[in-house]
């Protein structure tokens, strides 16, 4: 319910940002457009821009008509930060051989992270003045135009945090730091041990927040793999109209960000239609709002595919614990669960598997003959009645905990009234 005023308060912070310094931001835009040229980008389809009074920050405008699947540029990787080049990297390579990385995803931010605060050390980037050697970095022209600081609530004060209190949120910003400092004393361990490599200044809690942070908003993650790619990573979010019932999200994603490790290069494809000056922008995927809150530092004006994250367990119905033990056992005779997460989305029906663990959870512990009906979907008005009373007094509580409500959450409960009120009849 406070989310959307959560959101206003990011959004006025990275305003305040953006209107500060947009003609030397546009300076840093056309050397990086001649530095992509001179790597062997084609960025001819496409204007760079520093913020318009979107809120966006830089973006890309189409300079002719774009179809549909059309390429909209091909990125050398050599210009790309992703693990193997960190493994490559003159420097760095032989500094994390041996060292101890997290595992999957963690361990790609990770090294992508300590990437580029070492490449935005070289070029003084974070305002500390500390070089590590003569040499300019490579990627200056690329560092100079990343975000200097972000509006996600990761970086906000006490006082600002204090909006999230009783929403998922700051649940998400307590693990989020948590995890960010975890990261940090990893990546500790190998700053302290090459002090010629890695100047204290630059390399510290805060900086390593300011680099993972441009990995979580910027990076492409595909196949397992983080790619931080120069230009492709300007292009900002806006949902199409088939994001509300699409069901292939990550098939549409892989089809328009390609990667060819032997060819050397990443493909960027139009994910629809641009006509001439019209912004370039492309959809996310199946993410909610809070996950843009906690990651980009905004909340879409309009995002079909956002959703509430609830927990749902046997504990939570209104029964005594002897039943609530009985039903446990039922269930787990039958290879059922006693809990269940989901996220449920504003505009769609509840999904299938959630309804079918409500179901079951509502059976009482002498229907265990009902338990066989559970596939076909119904199992009996009661049923049905009870899994849906259950619902709104779960969405009930949860709205309590925050000061003020919302319109859509106010929909919500009186969708699940009407919807109570059709089962009794």
């Amino acid at each position: 319910a406070k989310l959307m005023m959560v959101g206003m308060l990011a959004m006025v912070a990275a305003k305040q940002f953006l209107e500060e310094g947009s003609a030397k931001r546009n300076e840093d835009l056309i050397e990086f457009s001649k530095w992509l040229r001179r790597n062997g980008v084609d960025d001819s389809k496409v204007k760079l821009r520093a913020d318009g009074g979107h809120g966006m920050g830089n973006s890309l405008y189409a300079r002719q008509m774009i179809k549909e699947d059309e390429l909209l540029f091909r990125i050398p990787l050599k210009i790309a930060f992703y693990s193997d080049a960190v493994r490559r990297h003159p420097t760095l390579g032989s500094v994390i051989k041996g060292a101890r990385i997290p595992q999957g995803m963690q361990g790609e931010t990770f090294l992508l992270s300590l990437m580029l605060m070492y490449e935005a050390c070289q070029v003084g980037h974070m305002e500390t003045g500390c070089k590590l050697s003569n040499e300019t970095s490579f990627w200056l022209p690329y560092i100079k135009i990343l975000p200097k600081t972000f509006s996600a609530p990761i970086f906000w004060n006490e006082v600002e945090r204090q909006e999230l209190k009783g929403s998922q949120v700051m649940e998400m910003l307590n693990d989020d730091l948590a995890q960010a400092r975890r990261e940090w004393e990893m990546m500790k361990i190998v700053v302290d041990k090459h002090p010629n490599v890695f100047c204290s200044s630059c390399f510290n809690f805060e900086r390593y927040k300011w680099a993972a942070w441009n990995i979580h908003s910027r990076a492409l993650t595909l196949q397992g793999v983080k790619y931080l790619i120069p230009l492709a990573d300007m292009v900002n979010y806006e949902p199409d109209d088939a994001d509300v019932s699409r069901q292939d999200h990550q098939d549409v994603f892989m089809k328009h960000h390609q990667v060819d490790r032997t060819k050397g290069h990443a493909e960027i494809f139009a994910d629809r239609k641009f006509v001439k000056d019209r912004m370039i922008v492309e959809s996310y995927g199946d993410n909610a709002n809070y996950m843009y809150l906690q990651f980009f530092g905004f909340i879409p004006d309009v995002n079909p595919t956002d959703c509430r994250h609830l927990q749902f367990s046997v504990d939570d119905l209104n029964v005594t614990q002897q039943e609530k033990q009985a039903r446990s056992r039922l269930l787990q005779s039958r290879g059922l669960r006693t809990s269940f997460s989901s996220c449920i989305r504003l505009v769609s029906r509840l999904p299938p598997p959630l309804l079918h663990f409500l179901r079951s959870i509502h059976l009482h512990s002498h229907e265990e003959e009902q338990a066989s009906r559970l596939q076909q979907g119904v199992v009996s008005t009661a049923n049905e009645i009870a899994v849906y009373s259950f619902l709104k007094r779960k969405m009930r509580l949860l709205l309590s905990s925050f000061t003020e409500s919302s319109t859509r959450d106010a929909t919500i409960l009186k969708g699940l009234s009407a919807r109570e009120t059709v089962e009794k009849h």
